[in-house]
């Protein structure tokens, strides 16, 4: 078997038997031409290459002067080839504290994605998108999260295969494989393809890797990038292997008692401090990792850290950490994960009773109690609002109990702090009728209101 025919190998183990929709991430350099060039004569030399479609996608990012013609490149090669090509335009916006290659990589992926969710949904069969990183990337990418002071899920660097947040499953089945040889392949097949000028800038870390750094390693020691691909794989293995046990440990935990608390009323993102702190300390950080990416919140050691101290705040303090734009709070004995909640829009007049008010958190119905005939033609001509709630302001909701203010109330009722100022109220003329919570509605006494929730 020639090398080349081996590529073709590498290649189909990394398709199972029940794909039927193979895409390329086909930029137009030289790693995703070899592995289109690939996939063509696999598909070409499968018995069941009819059941199997083959398509390019190409992501425009606008970002070099050359990106359209690198896109009719792409677009002429298909033609020659009689592959379906697609492409997609993203737009790149930069960010402060954010790298340019990082923001691109993530508007490719979600426009990857984008594109699967479309072609691969009415497919009884699976689809794949494949990737053209090589070992020599896996080795720089190993080299960058070494530098990051990555512990062992980074350093497990990119994984051959792994499933998207959104469900599409992805491979890079050249990722055991040199670049020397991919070059070869190139040039002996006579492949054309682009050269990504920004690829020669060593101001970007990985560039300057590439062009500065291993070079170097690898005329002393030649099989590096090969030792290193086994390195990051090792810790793919050992990176699972704490990620089981962890995943065991977070099962273990009482779901039901999580269920019942008040708090899930809330919010539905909770973790338990008592049953956190109760395991081994070496074990804390990596369930509490679980727990936030199965909530698909994914923090950096230092957010991790800064997570885990929320678990030893004071009860009554209402510290939080900010991650990927999602809050992460303590209370009532619980790490929560705030709910994008859209918030009541109040500031308004009820017209008519009865009166429906629509809301995923706090929706409820206001209609007229028992009134006598008199209490009827007063209640018909009083106007009624809703606002947010006053937190200072006193109101009577028990009969055998005194006044309260409604942020003792909430207190009592363990609702978050967070939601207590866009909690509803229904007044009439200053006079506070009732208040809205996510799990009941509290009735002032003596109101001639009856305030359900829906």
């Amino acid at each position: 078997m020639s090398k080349h025919d081996a590529l073709l190998k590498i290649l189909a183990q990394s398709i199972d038997d029940n794909v039927r929709h193979i895409c390329v991430a086909y930029s137009g350099g030289i790693d995703s031409s070899v592995l289109l060039d690939l996939c063509h004569r696999y598909i070409s030399d499968t018995s069941s290459s009819e059941a199997i479609k083959l398509s390019a996608l190409h992501i425009n990012h606008g970002i070099s002067k050359h990106a359209d013609a690198w896109q009719t490149h792409c677009q002429q090669v298909c033609n020659t080839l009689n592959i379906d090509f697609y492409s997609v335009s993203v737009q790149v916006k930069a960010k402060a504290r954010n790298s340019l290659e990082a923001l691109a990589r993530d508007a490719r992926y979600q426009a990857i994605n984008d594109w699967a969710d479309k072609h691969f949904a009415s497919l009884k069969e699976k689809g794949i998108v494949l990737l053209g990183q090589h070992q020599d990337d896996q080795a720089e990418t190993f080299l960058l999260q070494l530098k990051r002071g990555s512990g062992v899920k980074g350093l497990a660097s990119m994984p051959a295969q792994f499933t998207s947040p959104q469900g599409h499953w992805f491979a890079r089945p050249l990722l055991s494989v040199s670049q020397a040889l991919i070059n070869d392949y190139a040039q002996s097949y006579e492949l054309a393809y682009i050269e990504d000028d920004s690829n020669k800038d060593v101001r970007f870390d990985r560039n300057f890797l590439r062009k500065d750094v291993l070079p170097i390693i690898n005329k002393r020691w030649p099989s590096f990038s090969k030792t290193v691909s086994r390195t990051a794989l090792l810790c793919q293995q050992q990176s699972q292997l704490v990620e089981v046990f962890a995943r065991q440990t977070l099962y273990g935990f009482s779901q039901e008692a999580q269920s019942a608390a008040i708090l899930s009323r809330y919010e539905h993102a909770l973790l338990e401090i008592d049953k956190l702190l109760s395991i081994d300390v070496l074990l804390q950080s990596e369930v509490l990792r679980v727990w936030l990416g199965d909530n698909q919140v994914f923090p950096s050691f230092a957010q991790l850290n800064e997570a885990l101290s929320l678990c030893h705040a004071a009860e009554d303090a209402q510290p939080e950490v900010i991650v990927s734009n999602r809050r992460l709070k303590r209370f009532d004995g619980y790490l929560v994960i705030v709910t994008k909640t859209e918030k009541p829009l109040l500031g308004q007049t009820i017209e008519h009773l009865p009166f429906e008010y629509r809301h995923s958190l706090f929706g409820f119905s206001v209609k007229l109690g028992k009134l006598d005939s008199d209490q009827l033609e007063q209640a018909n001509k009083s106007s009624y609002q809703l606002e947010y709630a006053s937190l200072s302001a006193k109101i009577k909701v028990q009969a055998n109990r005194p006044s309260k203010s409604i942020k003792q109330w909430c207190k009592e009722y363990k609702v978050p702090p967070w939601y207590r100022a866009t909690l509803p109220m229904v007044i009439r003329e200053s006079e506070i009728k009732a208040i809205v919570l996510a799990d009941r509605v509290l009735n002032v006494v003596g109101s001639e209101l009856c305030v359900e929730k829906t």
